[in-house]
């Protein structure tokens, strides 16, 4: 019964996820939006699985400035595509934006061929400033 019920946590966690799209989200924002939905489950779970999940690569996790701790979000949630994601935080505001241009393709093949490192481009984040008021 154990086993079946974790399943079923494990499940509504990266459905969760997975809706949530391109945002990241901590375990407590994830934990949040769970019991939302009437799904009851403790923090420690949600860290067990969302280890796990990043391990199978269904789950990216990266540390996003300004946040304590870990943020995640489904890995490569909208699908291939010829552009290359990355994403842009904001310093100010600190909001997350998923990007997508083909342009930094130049850069990780230059990175690549020229100082033989592979960029991961599902970690990726640029910090800079969107123009917001603060």
């Amino acid at each position: 019964m154990s086993s079946n019920y974790a399943t079923k946590q494990r499940a509504a966690i990266l459905s969760y996820i997975e809706k949530m799209g391109d945002d990241y989200q901590s375990a407590s924002e994830i934990l949040d939006g769970l019991s939302a939905l009437g799904e009851k489950m403790g923090l420690t779970t949600i860290y067990r699985h969302l280890k796990n999940l990043e391990k199978e690569g269904l789950v990216i996790s990266n540390q996003l400035e300004g946040v304590a701790s870990k943020s995640y979000r489904a890995s490569n949630p909208g699908g291939k595509s010829d552009n290359i994601k990355f994403y842009l935080q904001c310093e100010d505001c600190g909001k997350v934006v998923n990007f997508e241009c083909h342009e930094i393709g130049h850069l990780y093949a230059h990175l690549q061929k020229d100082h033989s490192f592979s960029v991961n481009p599902e970690k990726t984040i640029f910090y800079g400033h969107c123009g917001c008021k603060h």
